[in-house]
């Protein structure tokens, strides 16, 4: 049978630093290609593109932190015992890794909520996603979001141990409270609220979009934008069950395996269960790192704007035809501003 402690060695070293630094490189690309299209004005979603740049650095973020606190630790134990690394750990490597966690996962829930607005609302979508709104949106997103975790300042201590110092749990992290802190309010609310808001929100879309492609069926078939249009639901509807469903299906993932892990099931015994929970946990806990690693992949297979972009980045287009961007009627360009949210759902 694997040991538990070998595979989070595994996870968190090799597998784990070769994602975060391929995640970075990544979303390095993703910032500055987003912003390349923002700039451009080819479309309205502004608010779109400020919201995915906020989460390529949100992400990148989360990858640093796991680096730094997991990935560090794990391979070597000087620093491990070191009370520098100890205090680092304790007074702010935990508590703020948490708060990226949470951070990347609301974002998307404010991308999520502009997309529908675009989708549903696409009159009303120039004032209620406007730039000033999504800046607004994104400090009402983020503020209560690190309030919420402080918290998980007060879990850890620097302590003195046989060889060298380590973070050991304070006696409020050892507690019942803290217990109940991680599961009803990170984990039911930070995490299971905003996995269902997202999913209801993204059929609602997805049902939209294809009563939207049913009705230009039955549209004269010599409108000039129909055939456009019928390519933008299609390419839109890819991107969101692409993106949307990878997202739902690791955090889900990590997040019911964490909550396990989180309640001690199994740690009371020295059983298989213990070392079964482990294991999940091992695994499980690389669903958020893949995740916020693995957009700028995602925006390439699925959106040909974001492809498009990158490749002129790089050289490889000499000239990037942007298809969508060149509709001039009102109902052209409230498909053009879905258009430009192929990413992440």
């Amino acid at each position: 049978m694997v040991e538990a402690t070998h595979l989070h060695w595994i996870f968190s070293v090799p597998v784990g630093i070769t994602i975060c630094l391929i995640g970075l490189i990544g979303n390095v690309i993703s910032i500055c290609a987003w912003y390349r299209i923002m700039k451009t004005k080819r479309s309205g979603g502004t608010a779109t593109g400020i919201y995915l740049i906020t989460l390529g650095i949100v992400d990148s973020g989360l990858l640093f932190f796991f680096l730094i606190t997991d990935s560090l630790p794990a391979n070597s134990k000087t620093v491990k015992n070191n009370y520098s690394y100890a205090s680092f750990y304790s007074y702010f490597g935990f508590p703020i890794f948490f708060f990226f966690i949470v951070a990347s996962i609301w974002i998307m829930v404010g991308v999520t909520v502009t997309r529908f607005i675009m989708v549903r609302f696409p009159v009303k979508a120039k004032t209620w996603c406007s730039t000033k709104r999504a800046y607004i949106g994104i400090a009402a997103t983020l503020i209560p979001v690190f309030i919420i975790n402080i918290p998980h300042f007060f879990n850890y201590r620097p302590m003195k141990v046989k060889d060298g110092y380590t973070s050991q749990p304070t006696e409020y992290g050892s507690s019942e409270s803290a217990q109940m802190y991680e599961f009803w309010i990170h984990c039911m609310f930070m995490v299971l609220v905003p996995w269902a808001t997202i999913a209801v929100l993204n059929a609602i879309i997805i049902h939209s979009m294809l009563s939207r492609t049913k009705y230009m069926q039955g549209l004269d078939k010599t409108a000039s934008s129909k055939p456009e249009r019928n390519k933008q639901d299609r390419q839109m509807t890819r991107v969101l069950l692409t993106v949307t469903f990878t997202f739902l299906f690791l955090l889900a993932l990590q997040c019911i395996t964490q909550c396990f892990f989180m309640l001690g099931v199994g740690k009371k015994e020295t059983s298989w269960d213990q070392n079964a929970v482990d294991l999940a946990f091992a695994f499980a806990k690389m669903g958020v790192v893949i995740n916020s690693a693995i957009n700028c992949f995602l925006y390439c297979f699925t959106g040909s704007v974001f492809r498009a972009e990158v490749k002129k980045m790089f050289g490889f287009s000499s000239k990037s035809k942007y298809t969508g961007y060149t509709s001039t009627s009102k109902g052209q360009r409230a498909d053009t501003t879905e258009t430009f949210t192929e990413s992440k759902a």
